[in-house]
Parts: structure tokens; C-alpha cells; sequence
């Protein structure tokens, strides 16, 4: 699970305490784009 280091909800997340990435702006975008992409393929093709 990557969450934005600005997160302030972590205590929502606690189970997953140990599956957590603080993750930054780019690699957050660099992950939705990569699911776009793969959304975008299994819908026009």
C-alpha cells in the first residue's frame, strides 16, 4: 500500500502497518498512471 506522506488518516490503515510504503508524489503518480494504462487496455481492447 503506498500512502502520501501528508496522510493523516494512518491510524485508519493499522492492520496494514506492516505493508505500508510513505510514498511521494511521483511514485504515486508513476503507479496510477501504470493502472490507466492497464485499465485502458482491458476496456478498447
Amino acid at each position: 500500500m503506498i500512502l502520501p506522506s501528508n496522510n493523516t488518516k494512518l491510524d485508519a490503515f493499522g492492520e496494514y502497518v506492516d505493508c505500508i510504503i510513505d510514498g511521494t508524489k511521483e511514485i504515486i503518480d508513476f503507479q496510477n498512471y501504470g493502472q490507466m494504462i492497464q485499465a485502458s487496455r482491458q476496456v478498447f481492447i
